[in-house]
């Protein structure tokens, strides 16, 4: 988790530089928590033997697009985007 969340406080720090403190806390705060959330739902689905092995077939074709979507979208500065107003 630690990971996760240090690569997205890496990410968003700059996109966040122009937004209300308030604002930067509570986003900072999501990401923590969803990296929590994350982080739990992630050892259940691995300690599933049904879902371990539909998720294993799967990710060497999902894991690229998603990866390529999420870069995309920090290079686009979306969703921040909006909330900087």
């Amino acid at each position: 988790m630690r990971a996760n969340s240090s690569d997205s406080v890496a990410a968003m720090t700059p996109l966040r530089t122009d937004m209300r403190p308030p604002v930067v806390l509570e986003s900072f705060a999501a990401a923590t928590t969803v990296g929590v959330v994350m982080t739990v739902l992630a050892g259940f689905l691995a300690r599933h033997p049904a879902t371990r092995a539909h998720l294993q077939r799967i990710a060497k074709q999902a894991l690229p697009i998603l990866l390529i979507a999420i870069g995309a979208m920090t290079l686009n500065g979306r969703p921040d985007a909006d909330m900087a107003q």
